[in-house]
C-alpha cells in the first residue's frame, strides 16, 4: 500500500557527480566509500525496476548545520557544492513527500 518512497542515494551513485569524484577522489581518497555507492546503485536499480512512484535524491558530504538555500539538478548529475547541510537535507526529504516534479528521478541536491 505503499504510495511514494523517498530514499537517500548519494553523488557518484548511477555514475554521477563530477568525472574528478568518480575517477580521482572515490578511488584515491575514500576507497572505503566505494562499498556504499554500489549500494546505492542496487537500490536505484531495484527502484527503476518498481511500480512505486520513487525519488531517491543525491546527495554529497553531509555536515552538521541549518538549512540553507538549495541546488537541485534533476538530471542527478552536478552539484553546486561538495556538501549540504544536515537541517537541508531533512527539509528536501520532507518535501519530496508530496512533490511530483521529480518522481522516477534521482536528482543531486546540494546547498
Amino acid at each position: 500500500g505503499v504510495r511514494r518512497l523517498v530514499c537517500m542515494s548519494n553523488l557518484g551513485a548511477g555514475g554521477s557527480g563530477p568525472g574528478r569524484v568518480e575517477r580521482v577522489v572515490v578511488p584515491v581518497c575514500l576507497r572505503w566509500l566505494r562499498p556504499f555507492i554500489e549500494d546505492k546503485d542496487r537500490m536505484e536499480a531495484v527502484l527503476a525496476r518498481s511500480d512505486v512512484e520513487w525519488v531517491a535524491a543525491r546527495f554529497p558530504n553531509i555536515v552538521d548545520g541549518p538549512s540553507k538555500p538549495l541546488h537541485v539538478d534533476g538530471d542527478g548529475q552536478r552539484t553546486a557544492t561538495m556538501s549540504i547541510t544536515t537541517s537541508s537535507v531533512a527539509d528536501y526529504l520532507i518535501a519530496q513527500i508530496d512533490a511530483a516534479e521529480l518522481a522516477h528521478r534521482t536528482p543531486a541536491v546540494s546547498n
